[in-house]
C-alpha cells in the first residue's frame, strides 16, 4: 500500500469507525442475530436446508423482493452520505490543513485511487454484507440484484473518490472560471436563482454525483419495475428516493443562505413569496428529471408523481428551518420521514399523503422562517 493512501486511511477511515463504533456493533449484533439465530415456531417438520433457508430469510427477501432492496439501497447511500459528511468536515480541521497540500502534490489519478481506497475501507461493512449476498445468490439462482448491487458499490466508490479529489483540489482558486462569469455577467439573476448559480460556479462536482445517484434511481427503478406509471406505489417510491438524493444539495443551499443570504428576512417580502422562491429553485434543480418523467407518458399520474416527488423535498427543505441541524441529524431525519411515507404509499395512501406533506412543508415554513437562527 502506498504511504499517502495509508495515512489517508488511518486519518479518515479509522476515525471513521471509531466515531461510528456503537453503530456498527449494534448492526453486527442485529445481522448475526437475524442470519444464523432466528428461530421458526414448531420447526420439527423443516429439513436442515429449510431451516438454513429460513436464517437466511433478510437476505433471500434482499435478492428476491424489490420492496427490501429499495430499504437497502437507500441505507447504502445514506451511509455513504454520512462518510461523505465525515471525511469532508475533518478536512477541515486546522491538524489536517497539511493533508490539502501534500496530497494534492500527486497527481489527479494517483488522487483519485488513493481516495478509492479510503472508501472502499470505509465501505467494508457494506462490502461484507455484499459478498454475503454474492454468494447465497448464486446457491439460490438470484442475480439481477447481486450484480446490481456489485455496480452500485462500485460507482459509490468512483463518485466518492472524485468529490473527495474535488474537494481537496478546490483551495479558494476561481481560476478557470473566468468564462462563466463573463457568459453569465450580463444576465438577470433572480433572487431564486442565486444558489444555482453557486451549484455551477462552485459546486459543479456535487450537482454531477446528485445528478449520477437521480440517473441511478431512475434506471434501477425502470429495470426493477419497468415504466414508472404503470404501478403509482413503486413509481411513488422512486419519487421520495429522487428526493434523497438531493439530500446534499438542499443542505448546501441551507448553508449558503445562512452564509451569504442572511439579510433575505429583512427584505419587504412575504413568506409565501419566499416559500414560492424556493420552489422555483428547486423546479430548476430537477429540470432533467422533470424531461424524463414527461417523455413516460402517464399524463396525470406522472404529474401527481412529481408532485410528490417536490412535496418530499420541500418538506427536507423546511426541516431546516426546524433547529440549527448537523448533516447527521438532517440524514437521520430524512430517513426516518422516508420510512413513514413508504410504508403509507404501500397502504395505498400516496395522494392524501401527497396533500399532508405538502402542507407540513409549508406551516413550519411559515412558522420558522423569521425564528430561525
Amino acid at each position: 500500500m502506498r504511504s499517502v493512501a495509508h495515512v489517508l486511511i488511518r486519518v479518515f477511515a479509522h476515525r471513521f469507525y471509531k466515531a461510528n463504533a456503537g453503530l456498527f456493533l449494534f448492526l453486527f449484533v442485529t445481522v448475526v442475530m437475524s442470519f444464523f439465530f432466528m428461530n421458526v415456531l414448531n420447526e420439527t417438520h423443516l429439513e436442515p436446508a429449510d431451516r438454513i433457508k429460513y436464517n437466511l430469510i433478510f437476505t433471500l427477501s434482499f435478492m428476491s423482493s424489490p420492496h427490501i432492496s429499495i430499504v437497502v439501497f437507500v441505507g447504502w447511500a445514506i451511509y455513504t452520505v454520512r462518510s461523505w459528511s465525515f471525511v469532508l468536515k475533518q478536512t477541515q480541521l486546522p491538524e489536517q490543513q497539511f493533508l490539502k497540500y501534500s496530497v494534492t502534490a500527486a497527481s489527479k489519478v494517483r488522487q483519485f485511487a488513493d481516495w478509492c481506497l479510503v472508501q472502499g475501507v470505509i465501505s467494508l461493512p457494506v462490502f461484507v454484507y455484499a459478498l454475503f449476498c454474492w454468494i447465497v445468490g448464486l446457491i439460490y439462482h438470484y442475480y439481477l440484484i447481486p450484480v446490481l448491487l456489485a455496480v452500485y458499490g462500485v460507482l459509490v466508490i468512483l463518485a466518492s473518490a472524485a468529490l473527495y479529489v474535488g474537494y481537496t483540489n478546490r483551495l479558494g482558486g476561481d481560476a478557470g472560471r473566468w468564462w462563466m462569469t463573463t457568459l453569465t455577467r450580463r444576465w438577470k439573476k433572480p433572487l431564486f436563482s442565486l444558489y444555482l448559480y453557486e451549484l455551477f460556479y462552485r459546486q459543479k462536482l456535487m450537482l454531477a454525483i446528485t445528478k449520477l445517484f437521480s440517473w441511478m434511481i431512475l434506471t434501477g427503478g425502470m429495470l426493477l419495475f419497468g415504466s414508472l406509471t404503470a404501478d403509482v406505489r413503486m413509481g411513488g417510491v422512486i419519487m421520495l428516493l429522487l428526493a434523497l438524493s438531493n439530500l446534499v444539495v438542499l443542505y448546501q443551499w441551507q448553508q449558503f443562505e445562512n452564509t451569504y443570504l442572511r439579510f433575505l428576512p429583512n427584505l419587504p417580502w412575504t413568506r409565501w413569496k419566499r416559500y414560492v422562491h424556493l420552489l422555483l429553485a428547486y423546479l430548476f434543480l430537477i429540470l432533467p428529471e422533470i424531461i424524463w418523467l414527461s417523455t413516460q407518458g402517464g399524463g396525470m399520474i406522472a404529474g401527481g408523481l412529481l408532485i410528490l416527488n417536490i412535496a418530499m423535498a420541500m418538506l427536507l427543505r423546511s426541516y431546516l428551518y426546524l433547529i440549527p441541524l448537523s448533516m447527521a441529524k438532517f440524514v437521520t431525519m430524512a430517513f426516518y420521514s422516508f420510512m413513514v411515507m413508504f410504508l403509507v404509499i404501500l397502504a395505498g395512501g400516496m395522494w392524501w399523503m401527497m396533500l399532508a406533506v405538502s402542507t407540513l412543508s409549508a406551516a413550519i415554513f411559515y412558522r420558522r422562517y423569521y425564528s430561525y437562527q
